[in-house]
């Protein structure tokens, strides 16, 4: 991520990963992992606001996961309908 596009609240969750220990890197890594989630479905609602929950839940889980467990997911939820 470029400097001037970090913000102390980014830095925040990655500092408190450094400083854990083993026993308590669990938790800073979850609240790590929420915290990217969270930027990540952010970033793409703004991105493309005219997208529906769905749709920017599916691109969440392209961009962690990749395209294949996305169309699975994108699959799954078809078929439910």
């Amino acid at each position: 991520m470029p400097a001037a596009l970090v913000t102390d609240a980014d830095t925040v969750p990655i500092d408190r990963l450094r400083r854990a220990g083993g026993r308590r890197r669990p938790q800073p890594a979850a609240v790590l992992s929420r915290h990217v989630s969270a930027s990540s479905r952010r970033a793409i609602t703004e991105r493309h606001p005219q997208c529906s929950a769905e749709v920017i839940g599916l691109a969440c889980v392209a961009v962690t996961c990749g395209d294949e467990p996305a169309g699975r997911v994108r699959a799954w939820m078809a078929a439910r309908r």
